[in-house]
């Protein structure tokens, strides 16, 4: 799914003096989240390699990786009580509209 937040707008990383820099940088600064690279949240649902590959590399990311998009309403992170609140939310909203 589509990040919401972007390393070139709202992502910060503290630098060697304990001072927030953004993530990423552009050579033209952006005003809006909304005009910086399409970024994608990695969900950990889906991911297939040959074995060579795999164990070949150092990197999960490869010249031929892809990406897969999802809707956002099937790429929720359950990592919190919160999350899990929240998706038990959407599958009563789901039940209910099932139900109309």
């Amino acid at each position: 799914m589509a990040a919401r937040r972007s390393p070139y707008f709202n992502l910060v990383e503290l630098n060697s003096d304990g001072i927030p820099v953004l993530s990423k940088s552009l050579k033209k600064a952006i005003v809006r989240r909304q005009d910086s690279p399409k970024c994608y949240d990695m969900n950990a649902s889906i991911y297939v390699w040959k074995r060579q590959v795999f164990f070949g590399s150092d990197t999960v990311f490869n010249p031929a990786t892809r990406l897969y998009v999802m809707p956002e309403e099937r790429s929720i992170d359950i990592d919190s009580e919160l999350d899990f609140s929240f998706v038990e939310f959407i599958l009563g909203q789901l039940s209910e509209a099932k139900e109309l």
